[in-house]
């Protein structure tokens, strides 16, 4: 995975990197499918979460069809 995608919104654009990072440490010790669903779930809802919280607009679809796709909702 590369690095995330950046908006011109400096704290989302942190965050989302951040969350990033913790995607991909928590990929490579998990043992599970059930952690490596885990850890993607985590990470979209928090792309969602900076989103909002950083009022970027109402475009998450790319974001919650991930969730979706997981088995969760947003």
């Amino acid at each position: 995975m590369s690095s995330f995608k950046t908006t011109g919104n400096r704290l989302h654009d942190l965050t989302c990197n951040q969350a990033l990072s913790v995607l991909q440490g928590s990929l490579a010790t998990a043992t599970t499918q059930a952690q490596v669903t885990a850890a993607y779930v985590v990470y979209y809802r928090a792309l969602i979460a900076s989103s909002r919280a950083n009022n970027l607009g109402p475009d998450l679809s790319q974001e919650i069809s991930a969730l979706r796709e997981l088995g969760f909702n947003s």
